[in-house]
C-alpha cells in the first residue's frame, strides 16, 4: 500500500482552510435559504387559507379580470355572479370602472398600472357592499378620493403609486372599518 502525501505552500496552506470555511458557509446560506423558503410556503398557504376565509366572509363568490373594457364584459359573461374584479394595464380606464359600477354585489376591485382617473372613481360611489379597494400605480388623486367616502364598509383601501396627498385622505376620515 503507498501512502501520499500533498506537500503545501505556506500560501495555499492559508487559502485552503479559507476555501474550506467559504464553501462551508455557502452551504450552510442554502440550508438556511431552504428552511426559510419552507416556512415562507407554509406562510402564504396559512394566510391564502385566511385569504379565502375572509372572501368567504366577504361574500366574495366569483372573480373577472380585464385588460380593456371589452375583455371585462366578456369575462363577466362568463361569471356573471363575479363580484371580485381586478383591472390592469392601461387599456383598463374609467370605462372598466363603469363596467364595474353596474355590479350590485360588489365586493373587492383591484386596480393595477391603469389608466383609471378621479373621474372614473365617481362609479363606486354607490358600491355601497365594497369591501377592499386597491389602486397600484393610478393616476388618482385627491378629488378621486372624494368619491369613496360613501363606502361605510370598506375594510381594506390601499393606495401605493397615485397622487393622493394627506389631504385627499380627510374626504376618508368618516370610513371606521379600516382605522
Amino acid at each position: 500500500m503507498r501512502s501520499y502525501f500533498l506537500r503545501l505552500s505556506t500560501s495555499q496552506k492559508i487559502i485552503l482552510p479559507v476555501v474550506a470555511c467559504a464553501f462551508f458557509f455557502s452551504f450552510c446560506q442554502a440550508i438556511a435559504g431552504l428552511v426559510a423558503f419552507c416556512g415562507y410556503i407554509a406562510q402564504r398557504d396559512a394566510q391564502s387559507d385566511e385569504y379565502r376565509q375572509e372572501l368567504d366572509n366577504w361574500g366574495v363568490v366569483g372573480y373577472a379580470s380585464g385588460t380593456d373594457r371589452n375583455e371585462l364584459e366578456a369575462n363577466l359573461k362568463k361569471r356573471p355572479d363575479a363580484n371580485h374584479i381586478c383591472l390592469y394595464q392601461q387599456g383598463a380606464g374609467d370605462e372598466c370602472l363603469e363596467v364595474a359600477g353596474r355590479i350590485h354585489d360588489l365586493r373587492i376591485l383591484t386596480a393595477l398600472h391603469s389608466a383609471i382617473t378621479d373621474a372614473g372613481l365617481a362609479h363606486l360611489a354607490d358600491k355601497t357592499e365594497l369591501r377592499r379597494l386597491s389602486l397600484y400605480s393610478t393616476s388618482i388623486g385627491d378629488s378621486g378620493v372624494e368619491h369613496l367616502k360613501s363606502l361605510t364598509k370598506l375594510e381594506d383601501l390601499s393606495l401605493i403609486n397615485t397622487r393622493v396627498t394627506d389631504e385627499g385622505l380627510i374626504h376618508l376620515k368618516k370610513l371606521t372599518k379600516f382605522i
